[in-house]
């Protein structure tokens, strides 16, 4: 995941008008992403009932390397 948001970060520096389209991606691509994540939580019986429809947090926020949802911190 970090060398995900590293190369992210490279490409955005790379093409600044990139991030004008990102709150459009992320909306486009957060649905098909929450469906993986549900399916994935099901198969550990876990509940994936919660996750929200559409992506939650800002553009800032998700690019944000140190950004984790209160509560949501990565164990």
């Amino acid at each position: 995941m970090n060398e995900q948001w590293y190369e992210i970060k490279a490409l955005l520096k790379q093409s600044p008008s990139w991030q004008s389209g990102l709150a459009e991606i992320i909306a486009d691509e957060f649905p098909p992403a929450r469906d993986l994540a549900a399916l994935a939580l099901e198969e550990h019986d876990e509940r994936a009932a919660d996750l929200p429809q559409a992506c939650p947090w800002t553009v800032e926020q998700v690019l944000d390397h140190g950004f984790w949802p209160e509560g949501q911190r990565a164990r």
